[in-house]
């Protein structure tokens, strides 16, 4: 069975996640995070839709707004990588509730 588009773009944006935790990666990284995540997040918006699952809906909707490339917000970085680690939770979770 091949992985579908959604389940490889969320294991990404969950890996990515994960990696953001340690201290060393350059300023680039982060912007790559930041597309990655965002456009995820609107992916699992239309999937949330589609199992109709007004919470996950609401989530994602919450995490693409956090993560938006075009207009990013500036958060302290304690919170964005307490953030960072919530969210690639939120990435494992929805592979398996989503069947992704």
């Amino acid at each position: 069975m091949k992985p579908s588009i959604p389940r490889l773009a969320a294991s990404a944006a969950a890996l990515l996640l994960a990696l953001s935790l340690l201290p060393f990666w350059p300023a680039g990284y982060y912007l790559i995070l930041t597309y990655t995540v965002g456009i995820t997040a609107v992916l699992m918006v239309v999937r949330a839709q589609e199992i109709r699952s007004q919470q996950w809906m609401m989530t994602w909707i919450v995490i693409a707004v956090l993560y938006n490339p075009i207009a990013p917000l500036r958060l302290p970085p304690s919170f964005q990588q307490l953030l960072n680690l919530v969210c690639a939770v939120l990435f494992f979770i929805c592979i398996r509730r989503f069947r992704l």
